[in-house]
């Protein structure tokens, strides 16, 4: 290996660290390639020739930075959908609505929002709600640590064929009314609908000053260490009311179990009384 090869390889190696330090996302072996050919894009984007003159110039700038935000943006995954896992929003349909019988509102938080999917899939689900027997108010907590994605979720817009496919795939929930009519091939959330979620930064890794009914933290755990998993999982608990559910991604798991945290459906925990 030339000595410059061996200078990049060790930048790569100071990049993954600095990945773990601003996201808590752990990079195996297997993504380096996809995270160098990420940052060559950065390096060119902000003018420096080499990953180590981009790792200088990271460890140089604070985390309000706008280049910090891009960094985050570029190395943390977003691929999500309008209502992801039919079973699952079939079933918290049902637990909604004994929400609403019983206390006749909701909290949710969905961690690690990515594009807004989730959030837009929740406020549509406890809108269908509202109106019926036991009408339902409802508030929901869009967040993620990367800024960009954040923004793109406050917009609340998605494509024309994502919004059909959703409509298509939840005939029990009005989709289709929630949305403006399409401009350039997107569909806007109704500004109602928009108003119910509130979008922000956040790392998990950080306590919240909120409590919640509902905590959505899909397809994110299974990028942490096991203690970095349990570390978000115990903020999240601690979040988390009293009867309130822990909804996960289909491939993960809370492996030896958290106390206070009881198994109920797939993807699905419900903290103990």
């Amino acid at each position: 290996m030339s000595p410059r090869a061996q200078d990049e390889s060790a930048a790569l190696d100071s990049l993954v660290a600095e990945v773990y330090r601003r996201t808590g996302v752990t990079l195996d072996e297997g993504k380096r390639n996809m995270l160098s050919n990420r940052l060559r894009r950065r390096c060119r984007a902000v003018g420096v020739s080499s990953l180590r003159e981009y790792w200088k110039l990271l460890r140089a700038l604070d985390d309000a930075a706008e280049e910090v935000a891009e960094f985050v943006h570029s190395v943390t995954t977003h691929k999500t959908s309008l209502f992801r896992t039919s079973s699952l929003w079939s079933f918290l349909e049902e637990e909604l609505a004994r929400l609403a019988e019983r206390q006749g509102r909701v909290s949710a938080w969905s961690a690690a929002c990515s594009t807004g999917q989730e959030a837009a899939s929740f406020a549509m689900l406890s809108e269908s709600l509202d109106g019926g027997e036991h009408s339902l108010r409802y508030s929901v907590l869009a967040s993620d640590v990367s800024a960009p994605v954040v923004q793109s979720a406050s917009e609340g817009k998605f494509s024309v064929d994502e919004v059909s496919v959703a409509a298509a795939a939840q005939p029990r929930i009005p989709v289709d009314s929630y949305f403006g009519e399409p401009q350039e091939d997107q569909r806007a959330l109704q500004p109602a609908l928009r108003r119910s979620i509130e979008y922000r930064t956040h790392n998990l890794f950080e306590p919240i000053r909120r409590s919640f009914d509902v905590i959505l933290l899909r397809n994110v755990i299974i990028y942490f260490t096991e203690d970095d998993r349990r570390r978000v999982i115990e903020n999240c608990c601690s979040a988390l009311r009293e009867g309130g559910l822990l909804v996960i991604g289909e491939s993960e798991s809370l492996n030896g179990g958290f106390q206070g945290l009881e198994y109920i459906a797939p993807c699905t925990y419900r903290k103990s009384k």
